[in-house]
Parts: structure tokens; C-alpha cells; sequence
């Protein structure tokens, strides 16, 4: 990795950019250089936030970067997911512990059902509100 790139990453809709890869250099001057040069290719592209998944195996890049501003989003058996905010006071969703399922049918006086759809759902489909 020339110390010129950066990591690829993809735009979410929310405005966050998703770092896209499974493998990171294990020098961790370069990671550090990388990274650094990603969050400011980012944050001239105006977004909002970038997500940054550190496999098991990696570990030891965690505290370069938290050193870059990185916090601790949610953890499982396969690594840490952590995010940074590219503009202040941006929205950090939450890390999904409970579903908690509720339903309605409207229907009215012509026997029409009443259906939503999803404004920021990645597949557009029809549903009961």
C-alpha cells in the first residue's frame, strides 16, 4: 500500500462512509497514514461519519485508531466495529440489542388498506405501518 492511497470505503445513505475492507496492513505506521488520509478525503466529501471494522486479528490497530478519533460502536466474535464523527454532534444510531415487533391495519371506508413504505430501506417494499 503506497503512503499515498487510502482504504476504499462506500456512502451509506445516512451520509457515513463504510470503510470496505477485509484486511488491513499490519504496519501500523502505515494503517495510521492510511487512515488519516481516508478521514480527510471523507471529510472534504462533507460526510457525516466513518465506520471502521477492526477484525480479531487486528487488534493492535484499535488504539492508532482511537489515537485518530475513533470510539468503540459494538464488539462480537469476529472483530470491533468503530465509528468516528466527521461533523460534531452527527447521529451515532444506536447498536440493535432487542427487536420489538408493532403492527396496525387501516382500513377504510372503500376496504382500502392502509401500507407504508421504508424512506431509507436498502430494497424498496410495500408494508403495514
Amino acid at each position: 500500500m503506497s503512503l499515498t492511497s487510502i482504504f476504499a470505503y462506500e456512502i451509506n445513505p445516512f451520509q457515513g462512509a463504510v470503510i470496505e475492507t477485509d484486511l488491513f496492513p499490519d504496519d501500523i505506521s502505515v494503517f495510521s497514514h492510511t487512515l488519516s488520509r481516508t478521514l480527510k478525503e471523507v471529510e472534504e466529501k462533507g460526510l457525516q461519519l466513518v465506520w471502521l471494522f477492526l477484525p480479531l486479528l487486528q487488534a493492535e490497530l484499535v488504539a492508532p485508531a482511537v489515537n485518530l478519533g475513533f470510539f468503540y460502536h459494538h464488539a462480537d466474535e469476529n472483530g470491533l466495529q468503530l465509528v468516528k464523527r466527521i461533523t460534531a454532534g452527527a447521529f451515532v444510531p444506536g447498536y440493535a440489542t432487542h427487536y420489538i415487533g408493532v403492527g396496525g391495519v387501516l382500513i377504510d371506508e372503500q376496504d382500502r388498506i392502509l401500507v407504508i413504505q421504508e424512506r431509507y430501506h436498502t430494497r424498496r417494499h410495500y408494508k403495514l405501518p
